[in-house]
């Protein structure tokens, strides 16, 4: 089945895509904590780590947004995560936790 996508063709799935990918992105934000503590990272490494992390999430909005099929109700949640995730990596950057 090369080629072959299948997306959401309703505002409904939409919606249950993004609630699936949300808690993708907070799974990845657990992966970034645990991994963070297990190797002992100051808080300015993870503090990048959070940045990395939300710059991934807010380019797969862009992709969600501007793909084959858009998906806006899907990238609006991926924009707000990845802007939750900035915000927090910058105020522990700058902060220094």
């Amino acid at each position: 089945m090369a080629g072959h996508h299948r997306t959401p063709r309703s505002l409904a799935g939409d919606a249950a895509l993004a609630l699936f990918v949300l808690f993708t992105d907070a799974v990845g934000c657990v992966n970034v904590a645990f991994w963070s503590w297990g190797a002992h990272l100051s808080s300015t490494g993870s503090a990048l780590w959070a940045l990395l992390l939300a710059a991934l999430i807010l380019a797969s909005s862009f992709a969600f947004r501007f793909g084959r099929r858009p998906l806006p109700v899907t990238a609006g949640i991926q924009v707000f995560a990845g802007s939750v995730v900035a915000f927090g990596g910058t105020v522990a950057l700058i902060g220094g936790a």
